[in-house]
């Protein structure tokens, strides 16, 4: 089984769920902080991980967590908000032994029961399976061979993860046919059509070379 490697910052609240579904399947469990002043420290430590403490940014602490986790032989990167089902350490298996070559992905999922969550959740679905473009929050599994190869998360405060998949390749990622949960929250404040086509600017102003800080001002 992988080590798992969650980015975190005063998630306290969401961790307290997530990780009770990991710990125990997880090789290794890192908690890479970026800063926490809650309890976050805490409740990580009162299920076995492993904590890797430094400065903020989700490229940063994820590369972090994966330097504490160097002699595994298989990386599952996730958010702290995000939630998963029973079986995923068979399906997680059953892409290790099937596929070592390849990375893999969850489908997405929104703890949300608004209509527009089930529209989102099919664009994503042809983003990620026919575009080959997932996003961190449907977690990251790769194998340290090809995690090291690729050269790992850059120190990048956002869309670190579609720089590490743009350097993947799609032929180079698959999804894990089962899906994993995610908070709906920003979209339920910002509406779901309006966030993903805030998402998508954002995309494109990143795809045309635009400097990250810019990126980062107008991300909310």
């Amino acid at each position: 089984m992988p080590a798992v490697i969650i980015s975190a910052l005063n998630a306290r609240d969401s961790l307290s769920e997530l990780l009770p579904q990991v710990a125990d399947a997880a090789e290794r469990l890192v908690i890479s902080d970026g800063g926490s002043d809650d309890d976050t420290l805490a409740v990580s430590l009162s299920h076995g991980a492993v904590l890797a403490l430094g400065t903020a940014g989700r490229g940063r602490q994820l590369s972090r967590g994966a330097a504490w986790s160097a002699e595994c032989d298989w990386l599952l990167f996730l958010h702290s908000d995000s939630r998963l089902v029973e079986t995923w350490p068979e399906a997680v298996s059953r892409h290790i032994n099937t596929h070592p070559e390849k990375a893999a992905c969850f489908d997405l999922r929104f703890d949300s029961r608004h209509w527009q969550a089930r529209i989102v959740e099919g664009l994503v679905w042809v983003r990620s399976r026919i575009l080959g473009l997932p996003y961190g929050d449907q977690g990251l599994l790769i194998s340290r061979a090809l995690y090291d190869r690729i050269g790992g998360y850059a120190d990048m405060d956002l869309f670190e993860d579609v720089d590490i998949i743009r350097r993947l390749g799609r032929r180079r990622i698959r999804s894990l046919r089962t899906h994993i949960m995610t908070s709906a929250a920003k979209y339920e404040r910002d509406g779901f059509f309006k966030r993903g086509w805030a998402n998508l600017k954002l995309l494109r102003r990143y795809w045309k070379g635009e400097d990250i800080s810019c990126l980062i001002r107008d991300y909310t």
